[in-house]
């Protein structure tokens, strides 16, 4: 399939999965009714990741055109922990991972309008020192402090990865030159035990089901014997060149079922203990760094991929964070703190909120499919 048709089908794809959302009411009101005038004192919390200048300039219009404030966090936490409404029509605006373009496009903008912002940054990813615009990469550290010591995007954690994990047979794919379709590489399955634990994987590894690793999933550990004779069959085969034949999926399958058959435990999947020391390590660690970095104390965390579980919430509590964020979220009894479980929905929405200007869905739904065939960026 060429690179072209990849990104159709893919964008294709989405669409039963918003429709999903929609008939499970997993959106707020100002989204689904074409009638709604006023929040009435809800808070949305958009969700961003890549932005580009052109779209992120008219979010911001369409805020200040239509008398939106753009809360700060400890602003809406308060909001949530006292159930009291913002004074005016209030959004929180979130940015995930920590790619350039939040130092390039979204900072910048910000600043010129006077609003604040939240970003869920990836300790593992930042750079020590800016590297050229050129091509999509992370941002380094100087930008991260400049931009958290400037009030206007306040620093937060995102996990210390951002990794995803097997969690089940059978075998769906290899790592092929193909593969990644997010420029970061954050849809790439992580492998390997302690200081090898890795998401650069080898041409030819192969790839099982994966989900979060803040999901409610026990990690299937591989066996790194079957790995290894497959990156090495790659390798007798010239390596990436191996992949522009057109029998190389039959070829290497079959190679792989060979030395699976042969392997007295292929798999196994770590204990609960084993899940919650890992969940724990990338949670403690992304916090430490970046309070080493920042110099502040860090208490918001968002779940990789906006999916978390109720271990992770409540290590997460243990290890010092006072809110959690994802983006969808089966209801919760009304005990439960929801400082731990906010929602949140992607920017597209944004210009749904009430106001002059506003779109129509049939438009939004529109533009995220031709941005999604256009791009590589995983949202």
């Amino acid at each position: 399939m060429t690179r072209f048709r990849q990104k159709v089908s893919r964008g294709f794809r989405e669409i039963p999965l918003e429709a999903e959302r929609f008939l499970r009411g997993k959106y707020p009101r100002f989204v689904t009714d074409g009638r709604c005038k006023s929040l009435d004192g809800e808070v949305p919390v958009f969700m961003f990741h890549s932005v580009q200048a052109e779209d992120f300039r008219e979010k911001l219009e369409y805020l200040r055109v239509n008398g939106y404030s753009t809360l700060k966090l400890k602003e809406y936490i308060h909001c949530v922990s006292s159930g009291e409404a913002p004074r005016i029509p209030s959004v929180l605006l979130t940015f995930d991972d920590g790619d350039s373009s939040l130092h390039r496009v979204a900072y910048p903008f910000l600043r010129d309008y006077g609003f604040h912002a939240v970003a869920f940054v990836v300790p593992h990813f930042m750079k020590e020192r800016p590297e050229p615009s050129g091509e999509k990469t992370w941002c380094s550290w100087p930008e991260i402090i400049e931009m958290d010591r400037s009030g206007i995007i306040d620093i937060q954690s995102h996990t210390y990865y951002h990794d995803r994990i097997f969690i089940q047979p059978p075998l769906l794919d290899f790592y092929h030159p193909a593969f990644r379709q997010n420029a970061l590489g954050l849809d790439v399955p992580w492998v390997g035990e302690g200081e090898s634990y890795t998401n650069r994987l080898q041409w030819g590894t192969p790839i099982y089901q994966h989900a979060s690793r803040f999901s409610d999933h026990r990690r299937l550990i591989d066996d790194p014997m079957i790995r290894q004779s497959c990156i090495g069959w790659v390798e007798s085969r010239g390596g990436a060149a191996f992949f522009e034949e057109k029998q190389w999926r039959q070829g290497l399958t079959g190679h792989f079922h060979a030395v699976a058959d042969k392997s007295r435990m292929p798999f196994r999947y770590e204990t609960e203990q084993e899940r919650s020391e890992w969940i724990r390590e990338g949670l403690v660690r992304a916090k430490t760094v970046l309070e080493e970095r920042l110099k502040k104390t860090i208490q918001s965390l968002c779940y990789p991929y906006g999916n978390g579980c109720e271990t992770a919430v409540s290590i997460s509590k243990e290890a010092g964070y006072l809110c959690n964020f994802w983006c969808d979220v089966e209801e919760k009894p009304a005990a439960r703190d929801p400082r731990y479980y906010i929602r949140r929905v992607k920017d597209d929405y944004l210009m749904r909120l009430p106001g002059k200007g506003r779109k129509s869905l049939t438009e939004i739904f529109r533009q995220k499919l031709q941005r999604r065939i256009r791009t590589l960026d995983l949202y």
